[in-house]
């Protein structure tokens, strides 16, 4: 039961770093979050997942100055709930699994 544990810790870790560093990157890069949920508001625009926020706020300027405003920023909420939730994907897997094997 320990060893899978501490493997459904690993397989969940790094399935949420892999996520998280393709958002990063792409928050970073182009100005998108492709695995994260979008939270419009009045002027502003909001997208976040996998520890990546990504906020577009779009002042009232006139036509010689920049429209958009962009902040990347890290939120660690949004990266311990789907670490849980694959935790626990991955307990149960590897739990039928060894049930599995035991039984054959």
């Amino acid at each position: 039961m320990k060893k899978n544990l501490i493997r459904a810790a690993i397989i969940s870790l790094g399935v949420n770093l892999v996520f998280f560093t393709v958002n990063l990157i792409c928050a970073n890069t182009m100005g998108v979050l492709p695995l994260g949920r979008t939270y419009p508001g009045g002027d502003c625009v909001e997208r976040i997942g996998f520890g990546v926020n990504l906020l577009k706020i779009f002042p009232m300027t006139t036509a010689d100055k920049p429209g958009v405003i962009t902040r990347v920023l890290f939120v660690p909420q949004s990266l311990i709930f789907p670490f849980v939730i694959g935790f626990l994907i991955a307990l149960i897997i590897l739990q039928l699994d060894s049930a599995k094997n035991t039984n054959s």
